[in-house]
């Protein structure tokens, strides 16, 4: 241990955990006026889209979409037909 000297301070603990302590702040989080402000215009539901945009899709796909699409329409009205047709026969 050091000798005891004027300029040499050992450090004064108790009091330094003591001064931490005020310094600690007290609340965390607090939800005050944040219903107010979400009532103010209204809560709504998010607006449905029926069909979502396809601007930011590869256009490659959604070229093969469209065509997709029109032969699946071309097929369900040939499936349709066959039916009908196999009637007249009988």
């Amino acid at each position: 241990m050091l000798a005891c000297s004027p300029y040499v301070r050992e450090p004064d603990f108790p009091s330094a955990l003591s001064n931490l302590s005020k310094m600690a702040k007290k609340k965390n989080h607090t939800n005050q006026n944040q219903n107010k402000k979400a009532h103010k215009n209204g809560i709504h539901k998010p607006k449905f889209h029926r069909f979502v945009s396809l601007k930011q899709c590869d256009p490659k796909f959604v070229r093969n979409l469209r065509f997709a699409k029109a032969n699946n329409k071309r097929a369900s009205k040939g499936a349709a037909e066959e039916p009908a047709a196999a009637s007249k026969k009988a």
